[in-house]
């Protein structure tokens, strides 16, 4: 109870300061995300439910297979294009969050060092006590509390200037990892096609996004196609028109009864003909299955997946494919070869990243030499200012060491 009194003393406010007042500064503000909550209050400000598996990661973003729901209670401070009552209610947003979040209301102290980080830091001026009384009336309003979907989170301290920045900063991370994930879906149903040695019309294949986005899906699989099948589009289903008969002439087609004799013959061997350049195309796709092998391998190396199918590579043939997947996705006919892989390894170099190196001693993964530990690089204050939870393993971390003289951690002493 003393110790709620004492800090309810610290809620001074100037007395002659009683007017309501409201106003955008002049000052230069910071372009960067501004937080309405400073750091080190030791409150809950947001949450995030559980998240699905990584989709993938490209400009410190980071996307998530299907959504999650979130709720924050925090806001931009540094905007400008803000009324006093668009102001207010974004006040009333915040504690009225901060309420659902932590379960209780926020107390007098905590509301005057908000207040007090918004007035200083953002680019709004207002009476601080006479917002202080007004929040100190506002009730807990569960209609304000509400959740937002997203698949991504940012990692990264990248900051933007404008709004439209950071979109297409987003539109082109989700653009480069869905382009990069529908690369991964493909190498897999191709795995699972050669692993069971089918080799026939490929249409399983799923694309999200735009197709100007994905034009190396769509060739490859066109190219698999022409490779395996001969055939650009799927064969559509022929309706049966022979006429059916009980009596053993039923195998014999109307065509050929209805020739003479010297007209029959012709017909068999312009059939036989026909029967061998068939005979020709389905060698000659049984033998492309080499070359689509080769193509498996192109795609293992943008993925980065890896397989356990055995493969010799063969430069020459997957340059020639390189190059031909280049005509497919410019509509050109390029006749040189070279000049073609080198502009297919340019345009798609960017999915080359860098490999995680196998390891084999697993011994010297972790470091367990306490003085590296984050706890011996950060200040008291630093440690503080990260919240309550970096605070108290802080505190263990060395109250441990503390009691263990022999082992030196190499602790931190504040100035």
């Amino acid at each position: 109870m003393g110790a709620e009194k004492s800090r309810l003393r610290e809620v001074h406010f100037n007395d002659n300061e009683l007017k309501n007042s409201f106003k955008k500064t002049r000052v230069q503000i910071s372009s960067g995300y501004i937080h309405s909550i400073p750091q080190g209050l030791g409150l809950i400000e947001c949450y995030e439910s559980r998240k699905g598996s990584v989709k993938g990661q490209s400009n410190d973003f980071i996307f998530y297979f299907g959504h999650y729901l979130s709720v924050s209670a925090r806001f931009k401070i540094n905007e400008y294009k803000v009324d006093y009552d668009e102001f207010l209610l974004k006040i009333e947003t915040m504690f009225s969050v901060l309420h659902h979040l932590n379960r209780r209301r926020t107390g007098a102290y905590h509301v005057k060092l908000i207040l007090e980080h918004i007035n200083e830091n953002g680019s709004y001026v207002f009476n601080v006590r006479q917002m202080y009384i007004k929040v100190r009336k506002f009730e807990y309003n569960p209609a304000l509390v509400s959740s937002k979907k997203r698949d991504y989170v940012v990692t990264g301290t990248r900051t933007f200037k404008k709004k439209i920045e950071y979109l297409n900063a987003l539109n082109e991370a989700r653009r480069t990892v869905n382009t990069h994930h529908n690369l991964k879906e493909l190498f897999c149903l191709l795995e699972e096609r050669i692993a069971n040695e089918d080799y026939g019309y490929l249409n399983e294949a799923i694309v999200i996004g735009h197709k100007n986005n994905n034009l190396l899906v769509y060739a490859m699989v066109r190219m698999f196609n022409l490779l395996c099948t001969g055939r650009k589009r799927q064969r559509q289903k022929q309706v049966k028109s022979e006429p059916l008969y009980n009596s053993s002439i039923k195998r014999l087609t109307l065509k050929s009864m209805s020739l003479k004799s010297q007209q029959r013959n012709a017909f068999i061997v312009k059939q036989i003909a026909m029967y061998e350049r068939e005979l020709k195309e389905f060698n000659r796709v049984i033998n492309n299955r080499k070359v689509v092998l080769q193509m498996f391998l192109i795609l293992n190396e943008l993925t980065g997946m890896g397989s356990e199918i055995k493969i010799v590579p063969n430069l020459k043939v997957q340059q020639r494919l390189k190059s031909e997947l280049m005509n497919l996705i410019e509509k050109t006919n390029r006749k040189g070869v070279i000049a073609g892989a080198k502009k297919f390894d340019s345009r798609y170099k960017k999915y080359l990243g860098k490999r995680l190196p196998f390891i084999t001693n697993l011994a010297a993964v972790f470091d367990t030499d306490f003085t590296n530990s984050i706890f011996n690089q950060v200040s008291f204050e630093e440690a503080y200012s990260r919240g309550d939870t970096f605070w108290k393993e802080y505190n263990e971390f060395h109250n441990k060491a503390e009691s263990n003289g022999s082992m030196n951690f190499g602790i931190l002493t504040p100035d």
